[in-house]
């Protein structure tokens, strides 16, 4: 069975999460604990990208994960740092419910995209902030990412080119405040997890400069982190497939597609090995006592 549930964080309906829980197996009890993943749409803060939301989130669940969708803090609610603060009670809450979805509370990721990235890249900079701690109601250790995927992400203040994001994020700051608060860079340290970064060197709406501003960042502090820049793509382009493309074929890159294998291969190395659905000890006596219908039981050699 699959558990979805449309989850209001702070019971206002301003920020909600969807549930994708995979809750199944073939030996009665033994429920596998499951990595998990939180997607976060881009969107400029001002609506949520569709195309990087419920698609990503499924390819997510199709390799075994347990997938998440945050619909976080957008205008006229984008004031900084509410949507890093959201992803943080995101998995606070996830991680409270832990034993009834199966989830590993040690093995969950953000993953974000553009603007999403940016809230999840400072979610994972700046979980132990006390601003965000207040927003987020977390005290402890419970707000913070086991690890960043982050696509073609928005990451610094400094740079020109998303004025009418910031101006969403600064809200009665100016945009010197802003900068110091809000560039995720500036806010790496041994607290944060490990990336996996992937983005586009003609990305018209986010100049690659951002991701090389984390990486240098990620680097100083020796956080470890792994990066895919594709010289040609589109800006918004998600899963770079047909499943997110909407349509349009410029939303769709073989290579670019790439990222999502190389992901799930970073995440093997991040998070280990999946729990096997069958406890290894039982896999013998299921391969000699169960078959599919019209399929002869594997028999072992003596």
């Amino acid at each position: 069975m699959m558990i979805c549930e449309k989850i209001d964080l702070y019971g206002d309906r301003r920020v909600m999460l969807y549930t994708y829980v995979q809750k199944w197996t073939t030996v009665p009890g033994h429920y596998p604990r499951r990595g998990g993943v939180v997607v976060l749409p881009g969107g400029a803060y001002m609506f949520h990208g569709v195309s990087e939301g419920e698609p990503v989130a499924m390819a997510f669940a199709a390799a075994g994960y347990n997938a998440y969708l945050l619909r976080y803090s957008i205008a006229p609610h984008a004031q900084f740092p509410n949507s890093a603060a959201d992803a943080c009670r995101a998995l606070k809450v996830i991680r409270e419910r832990a034993e009834e979805f199966c989830q590993d509370p040690d093995k969950l990721a953000l993953c974000g995209f553009s603007a999403g990235g940016h809230a999840a890249a400072c979610a994972g900079t700046m979980w132990n902030r006390g601003d965000v701690r207040e927003i987020s109601g977390c005290a402890g250790k419970e707000g913070k990412p086991n690890a960043l995927i982050l696509g073609y992400p928005c990451v610094t203040v400094d740079l020109e080119g998303q004025g009418d994001m910031y101006a969403r994020l600064a809200g009665d700051r100016s945009l010197e405040e802003l900068r110091e608060i809000a560039s995720a860079e500036k806010w790496v340290g041994s607290h944060t997890p490990p990336v996996f970064l992937w983005n586009i060197y003609r990305d018209k709406m986010v100049p690659v400069e951002h991701g090389l501003k984390l990486m240098t960042a990620l680097a100083k502090h020796d956080v470890p982190f792994e990066c895919h820049t594709y010289m040609e793509g589109n800006h918004a382009s998600a899963l770079n497939t047909p499943a997110s493309s909407l349509g349009d074929p410029v939303r769709e890159n073989p290579r670019v597609a790439r990222w999502m294998e190389d992901c799930l291969g970073w995440l093997g190395l991040v998070f280990g090995t999946p729990e096997l659905d069958v406890p290894q000890e039982n896999m013998r006596s299921m391969a000699e006592d169960r078959a599919h219908l019209g399929v002869p039981a594997f028999r072992f050699p003596e």
